[in-house]
């Protein structure tokens, strides 16, 4: 497990926010089309995904990048 993912799980945990949750607030952020698999994808740190999705992650949950 990267520092990435576990930085968002951690967030996660203490926020009480669910995975789905951040999918949507990421969405909101995000101005690419997201679906759940490349969310995972993002957050168990993904090479192939496009930088911006774990951009736009960090920024919502307020972590480093």
């Amino acid at each position: 497990m990267t520092d990435f993912a576990k930085n968002v799980k951690n967030k996660l945990n203490e926020s009480g926010m669910k995975q789905k949750d951040l999918v949507e607030a990421v969405r909101e952020v995000y101005s690419g089309k997201l679906n759940p698999a490349v969310m995972s994808l993002a957050i168990n740190g993904d090479n192939n995904v496009y930088p911006q999705v774990k951009i736009a992650i960090a920024k919502v949950l307020k972590i480093q990048f």
